[in-house]
């Protein structure tokens, strides 16, 4: 999140798409070892 400024920015103003481009960051940070579900739940959580 702290990395990602201009994108959580465009989530909190109603650009939905953009958790797809945050998960698939945690996943490439991750080496693909997250789980998805569980990161996409977490950023929704942090972001609302």
């Amino acid at each position: 999140i702290d990395a990602n400024p201009d994108q959580v920015e465009q989530f909190k103003s109603g650009k939905g798409g953009v958790i797809g481009w945050l998960i698939g960051q945690v996943m490439a940070n991750s080496g693909g070892k997250a789980d998805p579900q569980a990161v996409r739940e977490t950023l929704q959580k942090l972001l609302s």
